[in-house]
């Protein structure tokens, strides 16, 4: 029997936490899980204000913190987490995800313990063990055969084409022509259309990670693109003016939305128009299927592209990062083997036309 109840009460209060989560009740001070996640996410913030980092992948950041801390309580001490305690954050991370957005939580709970200790938050770092780490290469591929191949049939772009407006007709041009996604074609700049010889291309690179890109325009992806800027409406934020797409609104295709809520939080949501139209393209339509979206066109141009017998040029064209030793000492690569590859491409979606 405790000799002072107040005592007791207190100890329960401290302790409770960790009672009713059945793991071991943590004792000390410093910083909490509570205090990491915080100091952490002020830190990723000035990312997204220097523009290192973009708001959607700081509110990724923010939901995977949040889980963190309800799992293992907001005033757990962060240096007393072990190996088991990561498993259980693995364990719930894992319901109702598939294996790619596992990876991706896991890493971004590795890149918040990582970063205490390196800003001296943390006396040591913590240990993972050897069960918290992302899906293995097996898995990996096991879930990629699994799913139903990225691929849209020309066939089924040539049904889509006639029934689009002018900006979406541009855009599923761009996707199949260029392998652009939907960040791609909603910060296309004009500035990015240039001739060299007489033939239109756009040079722009990644907007993801940056990468330099070229790709050779089909006359009908050019002449969509001239009359899809044509219809462009006074764009909301002045800082958009020189892109090529805006919504009847004025504003981006894809953006992200941030509103305040409650004490002072806010409310992060992700737009994406260009997926809500392409959706609303394929809808009651007999190939329509589950995972097929504008991404796909992205996907159906690498492969198509690839089987041009060119993956240098095709790489180019997508903007993909080359680390091989002979990218290291390739200077440029030639128009001729772009206009080469977009040939291909061109010819497998529109057979009948004559060579660009």
């Amino acid at each position: 029997m405790w000799a002072n109840p107040a005592d007791a009460l207190a100890k329960y209060l401290d302790e409770k936490d960790d009672l009713q989560a059945g793991r071991e009740v943590r004792r000390g001070e410093g910083t909490t899980i509570a205090d990491l996640a915080d100091e952490w996410l002020d830190d990723q913030r000035a990312r997204v204000q220097s523009k290192e980092l973009a708001l959607r992948t700081w509110g990724d950041y923010r939901r995977t913190a949040q889980t963190v801390v309800d799992i293992l309580g907001p005033d757990t001490p962060a240096d007393s987490i072990k190996p088991s305690d990561f498993q259980r954050v693995r364990e719930r991370l894992t319901k109702g995800r598939g294996v790619h957005a596992l990876r991706r939580e896991i890493t971004h709970v590795r890149m918040m313990f990582t970063w205490g200790f390196e800003s001296e938050l943390l006396p040591v770092q913590v240990r993972f063990g050897p069960s918290f780490k992302q899906p293995g290469k097996r898995a990996m591929k096991r879930h990629r055969n699994e799913q139903e191949k990225k691929l849209i049939a020309a066939e089924h772009i040539r049904q889509l084409l006639p029934v689009a407006d002018v900006k979406m007709r541009a855009m599923i041009l761009l996707g199949i022509n260029c392998g652009f996604g939907n960040t791609d074609v909603a910060t296309l700049p004009r500035r990015a259309l240039l001739y060299v010889d007489g033939h239109a291309f756009l040079d722009f690179p990644r907007p993801k990670t940056g990468e330099e890109r070229r790709c050779p325009l089909w006359p009908e992806t050019e002449l969509m693109l001239r009359l899809a800027m044509t219809v462009r409406v006074v764009p909301k934020d002045p800082a958009d003016a020189g892109l090529v797409f805006l919504t009847r609104t004025g504003a981006r295709y894809v953006r992200v939305k941030e509103t305040e809520v409650e004490d002072g939080d806010s409310k992060i949501t992700n737009i994406d128009i260009v997926a809500q139209t392409f959706k609303k393209l394929l809808k009651g339509r007999e190939f329509d299927r589950r995972g097929l979206n504008f991404y796909v066109l992205r996907h159906t141009f690498e492969t198509i592209a690839g089987d041009s017998a060119d993956q240098v040029a095709t790489d180019f064209m997508m903007g993909h990062s080359d680390q091989s030793m002979a990218a290291t000492y390739r200077e440029k690569i030639f128009e001729h083997r772009l206009l080469k590859v977009a040939e291909h491409v061109r010819h497998w979606l529109l057979p009948n036309v004559s060579p660009a």
